[in-house]
């Protein structure tokens, strides 16, 4: 009877919305419980973009209110140029760049993400004058003479540190330390061994200690990987073959360090989720791989380089930063939002509310974006929490629908939801522009922060969000992205443009069993690992029931308030885009060790780790205002230009 009733209920809303495209509802239903999701039904099925009419009786109308006005325009293409990271001083890690068409831009935001100082030259004697020079891309025998290679060996034969991927010109063994290499896509992970270095003695945990770089049960082939056969000294990993991975060489007073992967790839297939399923899990667990191989580098920039001076992860130097935030995408959400607010105001933090601005009825749920809720989100601002877009019409489809016109307004865009394979009208600037403009224009808000609704993630999505001004998105899962750090977004799959927008990948979510509050203690233990590497803890929380998601809120924001950074998605965003934009110089003169810092923005809380046996002696201006912690300096703001004057105590 129940089943009936379902069906003649489901029919009869596909007649109010007159779809053009015509599908039968029973044979939907029937693929949901064949196939299960969204992605298997595309690869199954491929996906069509589907129009239709929708009732108006079905849309919620705000009098008066329509918009945006405004057309929105993609950006034109303007591929990122290396000489964007050309300045910089000595101190600096250098990038020697031999061929400016490869895949630098992933090396460039893995550096970023991570707080490694460098710059980018084409010139090799230039490159190095430098301490630590990292060679991209891979050496061949194609891209290698006599006289670069004698340049390559003499380096670190004279007190400097070399890194190179993927090496596969015969003569490259010598300075790295290796009779020969070897290209396969067989391997499937790498195991480091943290007794074998002091780079890589900070793997502890399992899922650092062997980071997976292919899944055999989704792929018969990984990623592609060079070993080192005949090392001349202990490897710092090996693959699950047993085949060198990562080898080193040790001169009196350098180093030569060889990684088996062509990392700035890697870093491009994992932030852009183009990797088959190398996670071992989706969610609510650590899963470093990249960030792995990332530290080892820092640690080689901290080891040799002349100044080794770097700027913290972490607002005001904290433990870690953690933003907690919400997706209010249901009726029931929207006042249990204020329920969670409260908890958090009480003890002193805020955090981000992505709203789905849903003003159409259909078979998701009722149009709950609406003039009697508007006061329950009013009050959620009033209570200093941050206001973010979770979309219009929440589609499982986000990934593959079109971009759209950018005439898109409320509240001719009418997207809608009938079944989970069947929806219609959606576009990518449709879903962005249309509820940033009602959040905007009804809350007087500045939405800047995002969430896709179920975790919709493509090149696509953050090129429409730099279109229409949101700069934060959180739209992935740490896990999946094979990082804990926040980086920034490249405009499409070509790689070689960045944009103004920056992801952040979720870590801790509330929809895998067990209960979230049953996963405290895992959640700890995760926040305590990404701590490690200066990554972000985001947490995401649907607000659609109360009890053990709030008993969790309350017991983890207890167990971190007194050594955790917490903050909005805005906050936390704007720091983030500020500090990777902030340029940090070393010089030395007559004694003094100069850091020269310049931010385009304004940052707060802005940490800065000093050399070893230094201490700070004057500032310029003199008025910079700061707070010293054991090796470091905070800085409480800074804008443009400012010099720290250091000298050996």
């Amino acid at each position: 009877m129940r089943s009936c009733i379902l069906s003649f209920c489901i029919i009869l809303l596909w007649a109010l919305i007159l779809p053009v495209v015509g599908q039968d509802i029973q044979s939907n239903k029937d693929e949901v419980r064949r196939i299960g999701n969204v992605m298997d039904y595309v690869r199954i099925n491929g996906y069509k973009h589907k129009t239709a009419m929708v009732n108006p009786d079905l849309v919620h109308l705000f009098p008066g209110v329509t918009g945006p006005n405004h057309e929105t325009i993609i950006p034109f293409r303007k591929p990122t140029s290396w000489k964007n990271y050309a300045e910089g001083k000595q101190n600096r890690l250098c990038i020697y760049l031999s061929d400016t068409t490869s895949y630098w831009l992933g090396i460039v935001n893995g550096l970023n993400s991570n707080a490694i100082p460098f710059r980018i030259t084409t010139d090799l004697d230039e490159a190095l004058k430098h301490k630590v020079v990292l060679i991209y891309p891979p050496i061949t025998s194609q891209n290698i003479d006599l006289a670069t290679f004698n340049k390559l060996k003499s380096f670190p034969m004279n007190g400097g540190a070399l890194i190179g991927f993927a090496l596969r010109a015969p003569s490259m063994g010598i300075v790295f330390g290796f009779k020969n290499s070897e290209l396969r896509n067989d391997r499937f992970s790498i195991r480091f061994d943290p007794s074998s270095s002091h780079l890589v003695s900070f793997v502890t945990v399992t899922t650092e200690k062997v980071i997976s770089i292919g899944n055999l049960e989704y792929d018969s082939s990984a990623f592609y990987s060079y070993s080192f056969n005949s090392p001349e000294y202990q490897p710092l990993a090996t693959y699950n073959d047993g085949s060198p991975a990562m080898v080193q060489k040790l001169y009196t007073n350098g180093l030569a360090l060889a990684i088996g992967i062509d990392l700035g790839y890697f870093t491009m297939v994992g932030h852009f989720n183009y990797d088959a399923e190398y996670q071992r899990s989706h969610s609510n667990d650590f899963e470093p791989t990249l960030d792995v191989f990332y530290q080892v580098i820092k640690r080689v920039y901290l080891n040799y380089a002349k100044h080794p001076v770097i700027l913290g992860s972490v607002p005001d130097n904290r433990h870690v930063p953690v933003v907690i935030s919400y997706d209010v995408d249901t009726k029931d959400a929207v006042p249990n939002a204020l329920l969670y607010a409260e908890v958090m105001r009480r003890a002193g933090v805020s955090g981000t509310f992505n709203i789905q601005t849903k003003y159409i009825k259909d078979g998701q749920d009722e149009a709950f974006f609406n003039s009697e809720n508007l006061k329950y989100l009013s009050a959620l601002k009033a209570m200093g929490m941050e206001i973010g877009s979770h979309s219009v019409s929440h589609t499982p489809f986000l990934n593959y629908i079109p971009m759209g016109t950018g005439r898109e307004k409320y509240p001719e865009y009418r997207p809608i939801y009938v079944t989970t394979f069947s929806t219609f009208n959606e576009t990518l600037l449709g879903e962005a522009r249309v509820s940033k403009f009602l959040l905007d224009h009804l809350l007087n808000n500045e939405t800047v922060s995002w969430r896709s609704g179920y975790l919709g993630y493509s090149s696509a999505l953050h090129i429409a969000l730099d279109a229409v001004g949101i700069r934060y998105s959180s739209s992935s899962l740490a896990n999946e992205l094979l990082t804990h750090m926040p980086f920034q977004a490249i405009y499409d799959n070509r790689f070689n443009q960045v944009i103004d927008v920056y992801e952040f990948p979720v870590t801790i979510e509330d929809e895998e069993l067990p209960p979230m509050y049953e996963r405290l203690g895992q959640a700890s233990f995760v926040t305590e690992q990404v701590s490690k590497y200066g990554g972000a803890v985001i947490v995401l929380i649907h607000p659609n029931e109360l009890g053990q998601k709030i008993d969790f809120l309350r017991d983890y924001i207890d167990l971190y308030k007194s050594k955790a950074w917490f903050g909005t998605m805005g906050e936390y965003g704007t720091w983030f885009r500020s500090r990777i934009h902030t340029r940090l110089d070393v010089e030395e003169e007559n004694g003094i060790l100069k850091i020269q810092l310049f931010c385009p923005y304004v940052i707060h809380g802005l940490p800065v780790k000093l050399p070893d046996g230094y201490g700070l002696v004057s500032s310029f201006p003199a008025d910079l205002p700061f707070r010293q912690e054991p090796g470091w300096i905070i800085l409480n703001r800074l804008s443009g230009g400012a010099i720290l004057n250091l000298q050996r105590f």
